[in-house]
């Protein structure tokens, strides 16, 4: 229920972008809405790959992030711009690239890794062997606040370069000492590796 309306929702990535599923069951109807479209070229380098939702703020209003477009080159970010009253119409969300530079992006997340009440974003990419391109996993620590400047301000840190080709990741306090920590399965890399957070040790 990430609008906070009550209702389960599914939100799903694909070449139309990001899509929110919502469901009734006391009358068995549903009902969809685009959210965004993703990456704004021709097909077949449009939509998205991958959707993961955020907080940020006291009010902890959402924020997306997705890999665009599907199996793409960007780590992307959505923020509600004006005054976050009015959440679900792709033309309320500002659109902000934090790296173009991935190859073959497969998976993002979010978690507090700074403990300073905002969430950071974790995204990953697969390679390319047989282009030279690493795979690689990337922390981005966002600096935003919609009342003082509506654009996003960040930095990104490098966790991991050619070690994992990113399949998928899981951001949970594996050893439950109240921080969150980042699992990355690589497929093709045959591997599963556990970032655990020190930043607060």
């Amino acid at each position: 229920d990430w609008d906070n309306d009550g209702r389960s929702t599914l939100l799903v990535a694909s070449l139309a972008g990001v899509t929110q599923f919502n469901a009734t069951p006391e009358t068995k109807q549903y009902s969809w809405s685009q959210l965004v479209v993703g990456n704004p070229v021709a097909f077949p380098s449009c939509g998205a790959g991958e959707i993961e939702v955020g907080e940020y703020g006291k009010d902890k209003l959402p924020m997306l992030a997705t890999i665009e477009p599907w199996h793409g080159h960007q780590a992307v970010v959505y923020t509600l711009n004006l005054d976050g009253s009015e959440w679900f119409y792709f033309h309320m969300w500002n659109r902000h690239v934090l790296d173009d530079q991935l190859v073959g992006g497969h998976a993002v997340g979010w978690g507090d890794f700074d403990g300073d009440g905002e969430d950071e974003m974790v995204a990953g990419s697969r390679g390319k062997a047989d282009a030279g391109k690493d795979p690689c996993l990337k922390l981005f620590d966002l600096d935003f606040y919609i009342q003082r400047d509506p654009q996003l301000k960040w930095d990104s840190q490098t966790l991991d370069t050619g070690g994992i080709a990113v399949e998928d990741l899981e951001v949970a306090d594996l050893d439950e000492d109240g921080d969150p920590d980042i699992v990355v399965i690589g497929r093709a890399t045959h591997n599963l590796v556990l970032f655990e957070n020190k930043s607060n040790k």
